[in-house]
């Protein structure tokens, strides 16, 4: 289920100002996924930890970066796998699909990884989680009311059937 979000074609004029416009059709994006997959009520009680923005060229990071340090404090910059990713906690939110998101993540490119630029997933806060895989596993499945890998609601409704 990726969910990803087409960049603009002047690759000069995505800013924080173009992505921040185009969160309202990232939205619909996540709003259609979460809705296909039967869990857009259960997660509207979550808080989104972040947003992640994938880029293709390392300018296009660099000028990010730039542009979100002026909108915010960088929490963290990381190497991962050998390239880098930096956490900005905005100092206003970005409003997606009802959810104010302070989190913006923003690697640098993957080597030989072709990305549409923009937007391309959220990550949602199970509170109260332990922070185990066990525990992560928990809580997601009383959230989603999951049995086995399967949505309780897709037991009952086979169950119905035969």
């Amino acid at each position: 289920m990726a969910q990803r979000m087409t960049g603009t074609t002047d690759r000069s004029r995505l800013t924080w100002r173009t992505l921040r416009a185009q969160a309202d059709a990232f939205a619909g994006k996540l709003h259609g996924a979460l809705t296909e997959l039967a869990i857009l009520d259960a997660c509207r009680e979550l808080e989104i930890d972040h947003i992640c923005v994938r880029l293709k060229r390392i300018s296009d990071v660099d000028r990010l970066k730039a542009d979100l340090r002026a909108e915010g404090r960088v929490m963290s910059s990381v190497q991962v796998n050998g390239r880098e990713i930096t956490l900005v906690q905005l100092h206003r939110p970005l409003v997606v699909a009802g959810w104010e998101i302070f989190g913006v993540e923003a690697p640098y490119p993957k080597l030989r990884h072709d990305y549409d630029d923009g937007w391309e997933h959220v990550e949602f806060v199970l509170a109260g989680a332990e922070n185990t895989l066990a525990g992560v596993r928990r809580a997601f499945c009383q959230r989603f009311r999951v049995n086995g890998g399967v949505k309780t609601s897709q037991l009952a409704a086979q169950k119905s059937t035969t």
